[in-house]
């Protein structure tokens, strides 16, 4: 009978504890959109435009294809060390 109350114990406890860490990753995440947002609205003409240029360029690296498209990144790897290049 004290197995089956403890586990019953241990499942109240592991929902309790689940719902204060899921409330607690709520809440944190809310106030560092808040205070992201509060500072980006006053931050510097300069900071602003060099956010802007940064989410266009991430804009435009995700929109390339995941594919190779130079063809000297399928090259073998060819690793020189000091000693070759004295040699040559």
């Amino acid at each position: 009978m004290e197995s089956a109350e403890l586990r019953e114990k241990e499942i109240q406890g592991s929902y309790k504890w689940l719902m204060i860490a899921g409330t607690a990753a709520v809440l944190l995440s809310c106030f560092l959109f808040y205070v992201d947002d509060v500072v980006m609205q006053n931050a510097p003409a300069r900071d602003r435009a060099q956010a802007a240029e940064m989410a266009e360029l991430r804009r435009a690296q995700a929109g390339l294809p995941a594919r190779v498209t130079d063809d000297r990144q399928t090259l073998p790897l060819r690793i020189e060390s000091e000693n070759s290049q004295a040699h040559d």
